[in-house]
Order: C-alpha cells, then sequence, then structure tokens
C-alpha cells in the first residue's frame, strides 16, 4: 500500500470514528430530559420557613444524583423568599453541596401556590 492510500485509510478511520461519535452525542442529546425537582419536602423536610434546620432526605437526593448522572440535566427549583423577599441563595446553595447534591442549575423563580396541576408532574415513585 502507498503512502497515499494508507493517509486515505486512516482518513476514512477517522471519519468512521467521528460519524459514531457524532451519532453517540446525538443519542444522548435526544435521551436527556431536563427534571425541576423543588427542595423543600422533597429532597429534604423543611418546618415553614426554617430552612437553615433543614434535613436531607438522602435517598430523594441518591434519585436527583443518578438522574444527573446518567446524563439528564438537573434543576433545584425553590420558592424560598418569593413571600418575604429574603435572599436564601447562600444557605441553600451549602445546603445542596453539604448535601452532596448534583445539579445544573438552582432557580429561585418557583411561584407561591396551593396546588400544582400539570400533566408532567411526577413523584418520586414515578421518575
Amino acid at each position: 500500500m502507498t503512502e497515499l492510500e494508507q493517509a486515505r485509510a486512516k482518513i476514512a478511520e477517522l471519519e468512521r470514528v467521528i460519524e459514531a461519535h457524532n451519532a453517540e452525542i446525538e443519542r444522548l442529546r435526544i435521551a436527556s430530559l431536563t427534571y425541576y425537582i423543588d427542595i423543600d419536602g422533597t429532597i429534604c423536610n423543611t418546618t415553614g420557613e426554617d430552612y437553615a434546620n433543614a434535613q436531607p432526605i438522602q435517598a430523594n437526593i441518591d434519585k436527583a444524583n443518578a438522574l444527573h448522572q446518567a446524563g439528564h440535566r438537573v434543576v433545584y427549583w425553590t420558592a424560598r423568599g418569593a413571600g418575604s423577599g429574603k435572599d436564601w441563595w447562600y444557605l441553600t446553595m451549602k445546603q445542596l453541596r453539604d448535601w452532596g447534591c448534583e445539579f445544573d442549575e438552582l432557580s429561585f423563580d418557583k411561584p407561591v401556590f396551593d396546588v400544582v396541576i400539570d400533566d408532567r408532574a411526577r413523584r418520586w415513585g414515578e421518575v
């Protein structure tokens, strides 16, 4: 095989590798979901607005971490401070880190409501 033929063979092999890699990236992109996960009452037990003493629910944190490790986007979503205007970012971020939470984003824009009716809402047992 000449040098030119060897170079063409290497290029063809690299093109096959790149094509397979791109197909895998696309498969993962399509399979990846975005999960919005509430904090209080979902990954921790909180009494009223006593956020500083919230206690983690490790089993639920482990489930959320498994989603993140599987390539899904995890957004922790909370209404902390929505009614009072108090900034809970530092405490909440510290808690998530201390509890070993893996996530992509922390969002404080969850609205205050009494009941949510949504076709995409799930409980832990359904995830």
